[in-house]
């Protein structure tokens, strides 16, 4: 139960409900805050121009990198959880079936990423973004058939709305007969994304809650460690290896890293990202440890809103 729940950091006494209620609710605002930071710091990342390993002078298109960055600063929040825990006796220690449990919630992140960024091929950012909304409908099927969630009546008048609303949304991609199988390919994709998403969130939320669960902090920042060591052992030297137009490889880590070695500016935004990711992390997992996965999801699906509106004002006020 939420009211049962005590913070594992420089806390001598449970929460009041209300003051977790208040916190919950700094937590969201903050999440989304910070996401929207990252989300756009990430787009500007990619206009920034820097000089490569070849001497050309090029934009900074490093998707393999920007999510490399991403799960760095989740394992920032694992130094973080060290520090504090070395200050407060209170917080847990490491255990090794927490740190194996949180290598698939890690995975499952890497997967949909590359799941996501797949399917952007295929259809418009609009319906991307609406399609990511699917996130709620799988976390809600996937709580209530492995944490025997029940849904109050409006919950499920919830997701039933949003369910519809997603079916009518991928019926408008298909037109013409070759569209069509675009279409097909790219929401089928990010469907398959979106369940990859929901199992991390519902992952996440059953490690924190089982007994003696895993703090929030150390759930967050042994996802980045498992995820920085993928991308280091796996991704990366795949990307490496396979052709494409980054000095004949999909993508080269060394001209990612040269290039943010010769640029101030791409340094600095690259800085930015990362405290930005950081932050959004920390705040979005005591989102899911105060109060559910399912509100995880609604907070991802709030991101695009505060994405466009926070372009809206930077367009109004500055050009």
């Amino acid at each position: 139960m939420h009211h049962e729940r005590t913070f594992h950091f420089a806390m001598s006494k449970p929460l009041s409900d209300a003051t977790k209620k208040n916190f919950a609710a700094f937590c969201f605002c903050f999440a989304l805050l910070m996401g929207t930071g990252s989300t756009l710091s990430s787009k500007i990342l990619y206009g920034l121009e820097s000089e490569g390993r070849d001497g050309t002078v090029k934009y900074f298109q490093k998707p393999l990198m920007q999510t490399f960055m991403m799960f760095l600063a989740m394992g920032i929040v694992q130094f973080l959880y060290v520090w504090l825990s070395g200050k407060h006796d209170l917080m847990p220690k490491f255990d090794r079936e927490s740190i194996m449990m949180l290598a698939f919630p890690a995975c499952a992140d890497l997967g949909a990423t590359a799941l996501m960024s797949v399917g952007l091929l295929y259809v418009p950012v609009s319906t991307f973004q609406l399609v990511r909304c699917t996130i709620i409908v799988f976390v809600a099927a996937l709580k209530m058939l492995f944490l025997k969630f029940q849904p109050t009546a409006y919950m499920k008048c919830g997701i039933a709305l949003n369910a519809t609303a997603i079916l009518m949304v991928s019926a408008s991609c298909f037109g013409e007969e070759h569209e069509s199988a675009s279409a097909l390919v790219g929401v089928s994709v990010l469907l398959l994304g979106c369940l990859v998403t929901s199992s991390q969130y519902v992952l996440e939320e059953t490690v924190m809650r089982k007994k003696d669960g895993t703090p929030p902090m150390m759930v967050i920042g042994l996802e980045g460690l498992w995820g920085t060591f993928l991308m280091l052992a796996v991704v990366f030297p795949i990307a490496y290896l396979v052709p494409g137009a980054d000095n004949g490889s999909a993508e080269d880590f060394f001209d990612s890293c040269l290039m943010i070695y010769h640029s101030s500016t791409v340094r600095n935004m690259c800085t930015f990202y990362i405290l930005c990711v950081t932050s959004f992390n920390i705040a979005s997992i005591f989102v899911t440890f105060l109060l559910d996965s399912v509100w995880r999801s609604i907070l991802a699906n709030f991101r695009p809103v505060s994405v466009w509106s926070m372009d809206l004002a930077l367009f109004y006020f500055f050009t």
